[in-house]
């Protein structure tokens, strides 16, 4: 007997524009919270002596993650589980569609937080610090109001009233984000331009410019596309927005914890680069010490004339300024949990490592 064929329609391309983005979506940010679980695992593996706040931070934000998860997960099964054949589950988002916007804005603006805190550090600027947080503010703001007006949304054409807060929101975490990328490529730039260090430490500061550049400009990016497809007059009654949104805060945090992990790499080539570029000098013996798991490395030489090199799990950015208030002439800023490569005059002739600030 052979098999009657069925004439079935279509789907629409209004309904796939609609389901299809959930459904990449939903894929992508449990793609991407696989890898924050690795970032975490590196995190706790090689820096467990990092401050006590730095840890709150790191698990305060693998929270968000877990919680941007379920989120994305639910959201999954109420348009494309229970709401399978069913347009009314098309058109109301449910409490995920507010869950998602409000994690998203609380991740972004404690990521933002804590660049701003980064920069203020190092620079100890007032004003671009306080700029910064004051557009994260905003944008958080944003978000929570956009989140509790839409908690009962019926139907997803009655989000018109709320584009100047979407752009508040996204406008406002592109900026926040550009503002970061720009202050920390100014620094690190500065620090390598007026640095006396060893040669190898250009590597460094190198590496620390490229990475600023990349995680400020992907988060911000994304931002400003998700902005573009939920305004724009043919994308705004789709769902394609709607797949960043489940990713951004997802990008926010991954992009923090590489910041913070990237020390790994860059302390064990610089530590390569430095006792490389010391032993082949001539007339000197140099020997050193690393430990990369408390995250400090040593470097001395027997040369009494010669200077202390430190590698360790912070920034100090030195500006040789000799007065009377100092002995040696030197004034710093430390940047907590970057990285170390300076050269210091030693006070005696025996070396004493030191421990991170």
């Amino acid at each position: 007997m052979s098999a009657v064929p069925v004439d079935e329609p279509q789907v629409p391309q209004e309904t796939l524009l609609i389901v299809g983005p959930v459904l990449f979506g939903c894929m992508t940010s449990w793609l991407i919270f696989g890898i924050s679980i690795v970032q975490l695992y590196i995190y706790y593996t090689h820096f467990p002596n990092d401050r006590i706040g730095m840890k709150i931070l790191v698990y305060w934000v693998f929270f968000l993650d877990v919680f941007l998860s379920v989120v994305a997960a639910a959201m999954g099964w109420h348009i494309l589980g229970a709401g399978w054949g069913r347009a009314t589950n098309l058109i109301q988002p449910g409490w995920t569609f507010s869950a998602i916007g409000a994690g998203d804005g609380i991740i972004a603006t404690t990521v933002q937080f804590f660049y701003a805190w980064r920069i203020w550090v190092l620079k100890s600027w007032v004003i671009l610090p306080a700029l910064i947080c004051a557009v994260a503010t905003a944008q958080l703001i944003a978000t929570l109001m956009i989140a509790v007006g839409i908690a009962n949304l019926q139907n997803v054409a009655e989000l018109l009233p709320f584009f100047p807060k979407t752009i508040t929101w996204l406008a406002g975490g592109a900026i926040a984000d550009i503002l970061i990328a720009i202050a920390m490529v100014y620094l690190l730039s500065s620090a390598k331009k007026n640095s006396h260090a060893l040669k190898s430490s250009d590597y460094a500061i190198n590496r620390l410019i490229r990475l600023s550049v990349e995680t400020g400009s992907i988060s911000a990016f994304c931002a400003i596309i998700e902005l573009g497809l939920f305004l724009g007059p043919t994308t705004k009654n789709t769902d394609l927005h709607i797949f960043f949104a489940l990713i951004l805060g997802k990008i926010y945090s991954n992009t923090m914890m590489t910041s913070l992990n990237s020390r790994i790499s860059t302390q064990a080539s610089i530590s390569r680069a430095v006792t490389s570029e010391l032993t082949s000098g001539s007339g000197n013996n140099f020997t050193g010490t690393n430990n990369f798991r408390s995250g400090t490395t040593s470097v001395r030489t027997n040369n009494p004339s010669a200077p202390v090199v430190h590698i360790a799990s912070h920034t100090e950015v030195f500006d040789d300024h000799y007065s009377d208030k100092n002995t040696y002439g030197i004034q710093k800023h430390a940047l907590t949990d970057e990285m170390e490569l300076e050269p210091r005059k030693p006070r005696h002739n025996d070396f004493s490592s030191f421990t991170p600030v």
